[in-house]
């Protein structure tokens, strides 16, 4: 007689025990036991991995750990059920959940200038059931509204398995958009996953009403620590708090426009518009300086030779860097009034701040040994800085005998700066 096994329970009674085995609850541990049963055999490992991704799986990030040891404290109050913790700590190694089935990621970022990396990191996986307890048990707290705003919310949907994308935005994205009494945010970020009225939704729902002076100010003291690191020669550091000041005014453009506009106009003594869009700018400038230092074993100002460093990690990212500043900067409005378009101080700004983007991609694209590219940059630079005319026309020279070519067709390698917007009121 063959002894009964675990294969021979109904799958209604085999999927409670992996509930109950792979769902850990507050009350009693906020790490789920080793599951055992996993190791019997590949049905067991497809019917458990189908199970979790009937739950619509959702990875909550961070690069915060103050929100982690937060949430714990709150999680063992209202018996909030995970099914695994990932870190407790920035210092360890995370579970790997490359493998898990994830519908849907979900990170907490954190705008500080000390002590917080640009990078979250998994922190805990929680089926979307656990979404209506982490929002209205746990961040519904009177004691994290301080954190929330200060902190941006994204949302990325990467799988919606047997359910319909309509019926997944309703488990996964509907709790946000019906939380009784939200906490607000920074910002919210989305990616194509979610669609733009969507995104819209999230932001009404979500984003907090700022002060836009104060909002101005924090991204000055974001980039502050990044020209200190820079100060410092440390090129790593200082290149991280850059793409933390990059993605933090990203958030005052996608998220607070109206209000730098609005601000803007009651003064009439700033225009906040301009000077966000020439700091974004000249940052932009600096962390490409950034990775031209690092390329340069540390020297400061050093000069790169003519393809010296072709296949220079830094540089190639010193030119992806450069590039998208000038597609994204582009496509922002650089004015925030007609009035302030036709100052003549504002437009030298908004020249010089192109300008200087221009060169410094010129040096990146000679020492990767694109000549053409190099020239290209180097004649747009000069286009918006014609006060360095004879510095530019003899560098131009130079790459011109060294065999850069300086005709349209050349030009295939060189992002170009569009025509100047002018933010319009609302």
């Amino acid at each position: 007689m063959t002894p009964p096994s675990f294969l021979s329970i109904p799958i209604t009674l085999r999927e409670q025990i992996y509930d109950e085995l792979l769902t850990a609850r507050a009350v009693t541990s906020l790490v789920s036991p080793i599951c055992a049963i996993l190791l019997l055999n590949r049905q067991v490992y497809h019917e458990v991995n189908d199970y979790l991704a009937s739950k619509l799986l959702i990875l909550i990030q961070t690069n915060d750990p103050l929100f982690i040891r937060s949430v714990l404290g709150d999680a063992a109050r209202c018996s909030f059920p995970i099914i695994s913790q990932l870190k407790l700590r920035p210092d360890i190694a995370h579970k790997d959940v490359s493998k898990a089935p994830i519908a849907m990621k979900v990170q907490f970022h954190m705008y500080r200038t000390h002590e917080r990396g640009l990078a979250s990191y998994p922190v805990f996986l929680i089926p979307a059931s656990s979404l209506r307890i982490l929002l209205d048990d746990i961040l519904a707290s009177p004691r994290w509204m301080d954190w929330t705003m200060q902190a941006s919310i994204s949302f990325q949907i990467s799988n919606t398995f047997t359910y319909t994308q309509l019926r997944a935005e309703e488990l996964l994205i509907g709790p946000w958009l019906e939380w009784i009494r939200p906490v607000k945010f920074l910002g919210v970020e989305t990616d194509a996953s979610i669609s733009r009225a969507l995104t819209h939704r999230l932001k009404g729902r979500l984003v907090g009403q700022h002060i836009a002076e104060e909002l101005v100010r924090k991204f000055e003291s974001l980039r502050h620590a990044a020209l200190e690191k820079a100060h410092g020669e440390e090129w790593d550091l200082a290149s991280e708090r850059y793409s933390m000041a990059s993605r933090y005014a990203t958030l005052l453009w996608e998220c607070h426009l109206a209000c730098l506009r609005d601000a803007s106009e009651k003064t009439l003594e700033t225009d906040l518009i301009l000077l966000l869009w020439a700091m974004v700018t000249e940052d932009g400038a600096n962390h490409i300086q950034c990775f031209i230092n690092a390329a340069s074993d540390g020297r400061p100002n050093a000069n790169l030779p003519t393809g010296c460093a072709v296949n220079n990690a830094n540089l190639m990212q010193a030119r992806q860097i450069g590039e998208e500043i000038i597609r994204i900067q582009s496509n922002r409005p650089s004015f925030g009034s007609e009035e302030m378009f036709n100052d003549e101080t504002a437009q030298v700004i908004v020249r010089k701040g192109k300008a200087v983007v221009c060169y410094r991609l010129h040096v990146v694209c000679r020492a990767l040994g694109d000549l053409d590219a190099a020239v290209g940059y180097l004649r747009d630079a000069y286009m918006y800085e014609p006060e360095n005319t004879e510095k530019f026309e003899r560098k131009a020279k130079e790459l011109i005998a060294e065999g850069a070519r300086d005709t349209g067709d050349a030009r295939e390698g060189v992002v170009s700066w569009e025509t100047d917007i002018v933010l319009m009121s609302g």
